[in-house]
């Protein structure tokens, strides 16, 4: 079920804040992701909310929202959506 695949998104990446204390990368517009690849563009006037993981090779237009607890995929090109955790418990 989604659900599942959302709540082990969100376990691990909270595995990863523990393990990690920190962001990797710190954007002056962002509160940054956990982890950001290689060859990926955050354009400014996007918003990043940490944790997040972020592919490689991915670009992040202005106007984009990422919230926390997101997992975006290699090679991925996003502009002007808003993406977050969606609490299937709620």
């Amino acid at each position: 079920m989604p659900e599942d695949i959302l709540e082990v998104n969100r376990l691990l990446l909270d595995d990863l804040v523990r393990a990690s204390r920190a962001p990797s990368k710190r954007v002056p517009w962002s509160r940054a992701a956990l982890s950001i690849g290689s060859g990926t563009v955050l354009k400014q006037g996007s918003v990043v909310f940490w944790p997040d993981i972020i592919g490689e090779n991915c670009t992040i237009d202005a106007g984009t929202y990422i919230g926390p607890y997101t997992s975006i995929g290699d090679n991925t090109h996003v502009s002007g959506a808003h993406i977050e955790e969606f609490d299937c418990h709620r």
